[in-house]
């Protein structure tokens, strides 16, 4: 149905820069359920978990778990489910597209935990590395509205292309922070997207969006994945053969990716030392 219908998702889109869907197959909704339960049970091996953590906050409370579709085959299935991937050939067509990176975004309620207004692109922007053409895709785990911290999208602002950006310190022990826009255009009001477990965004890397804090109940899970067009010999953000979302890596793609994606893992086993991390963000963004 989605597929004759991508049109109106790819008009949308262009125009306002983000999409909602609802999704009502009974089996990707228990997947999402599954999901659910998988991250609470993620959260419970904190902080001994496998799992790297990211973006605390001055109490050291984290946002983020990353790289969570490598360790849980639930997140993948769903990165990989049909509802995605026809959102996404609905944007992109037949173009072949490799997942960067995947995170859980979570707040706990009454903490500090709000996401300044940003791009995805903004990061690049600050770290001087070029600019990537993609999407973002979030599947809200649970329900979400403006009680709990849900995310919040600037309609048409990615016309705007990405705008300067300014890094914001929040925990001194490790220099954990995030991208924050300098100058927020004010013609554009935020839109809070009220989401049922299950839901669907996508959104591009050029939309300005935001959260505020949670100030129901629960941890508000929203998984989050980033696609960009498979170029070259893409690696994922953990130096691994990436994920394909539309088509598949030959045996030789693989290889190549894999060696390519080696200096990745260096990075990632030197950034798990908690001193080189720091000083690694200090010379980054101070």
């Amino acid at each position: 149905m989605l597929d004759m219908e991508g049109s109106r998702v790819s008009e949308f889109y262009s125009r306002y820069g983000y999409f909602h869907f609802k999704p009502s197959d009974s089996l990707f909704l228990q997947n999402v359920e599954e999901g659910r339960q998988t991250f609470y049970d993620l959260l419970k091996e904190l902080p001994q978990g496998e799992l790297r953590t990211a973006f605390k906050n001055k109490e050291g409370k984290i946002r983020h778990l990353s790289f969570v579709h490598l360790s849980r085959e639930i997140f993948l299935k769903l990165m990989l489910s049909e509802e995605v991937r026809a959102l996404v050939r609905a944007v992109f067509g037949s173009q072949r597209l490799y997942v960067s990176h995947s995170k859980i975004s979570f707040k706990e309620a009454g903490e500090d935990l709000a996401w300044h207004p940003h791009q995805d692109n903004g990061y690049r922007l600050v770290n001087r590395v070029p600019l990537r053409k993609g999407m973002t895709v979030g599947v809200f785990l649970e329900d979400a509205d403006d009680r709990n911290g849900t995310l919040e999208v600037f309609p048409s602002s990615q016309k705007l292309k990405t705008l300067p950006h300014f890094f914001m310190k929040e925990n001194d022990h490790d220099w954990s922070g995030q991208i924050v826009i300098k100058d927020l255009p004010k013609n554009i009001e935020p839109k809070p997207i009220i989401a049922r477990r299950g839901d669907i965004v996508i959104f591009t890397f050029e939309t300005i969006h935001q959260s505020r804090p949670n100030l129901s109940h629960g941890y508000r899970p929203l998984l989050l994945f980033e696609i960009e067009p498979y170029e070259g010999f893409s690696s994922d953000e953990h130096g691994n053969p990436p994920v394909i979302i539309n088509g598949e890596l030959s045996r030789v793609e693989r290889t190549l990716c894999g060696l390519h994606g080696i200096p990745k893992k260096v990075r990632l086993a030197v950034g798990r030392v908690p001193l080189f991390k720091k000083w690694y963000r200090k010379l980054k963004y101070r």
